[in-house]
């Protein structure tokens, strides 16, 4: 079975400073990003993506969560290669949260960006060092 964990929180909280870290422990790290822009590619003309691309794509991305909570993360993970085991989510939002038997979620939570506490997710706080956050994620993740 694949060890697959998402790095949850706000912009700016270290989310994918902790998904490097654990490519450092043998992780693939993947993003939700990547797979919506290549949506919104198909759905819209280069011209409208050049004037308009963060709505777009947050448009594009919220619509595929109304479609299924988890229509991003199936996505994603049917083209993930048999071969990569431990598979790290890069870039999930507060509310993408989903309850999954499948998908491990960690909350970053920074002192100076507000946010509530999640449901369904493990804290990790990073309002150390840059350093002693790196370790404290491959602590708590890379089990």
């Amino acid at each position: 079975m694949k060890n697959i964990i998402a790095m949850v929180g706000e912009t700016g909280s270290g989310r994918k400073t902790a998904a490097n870290a654990l490519r450092q422990l043998g992780f693939y790290r993947i993003s939700i990003a990547a797979k919506v822009e290549e949506f919104a590619c198909r759905l819209f003309s280069k011209e409208e993506i050049e004037k308009s691309k963060p709505e777009i794509i947050k448009e594009v991305r919220k619509r595929g969560f109304r479609v299924s909570p988890n229509y991003w993360f199936n996505l994603i993970l049917i083209d993930i290669p048999d071969n990569k085991g431990k598979i790290v989510f890069d870039d999930v939002e507060p509310d993408e949260i989903v309850n999954s038997n499948v998908i491990k979620f960690y909350h970053i939570l920074r002192p100076n960006i507000p946010s509530s506490k999640l449901p369904n997710a493990e804290i990790i706080n990073n309002g150390a060092t840059k350093e002693a956050f790196i370790k404290e994620v491959q602590r708590i993740c890379g089990k």
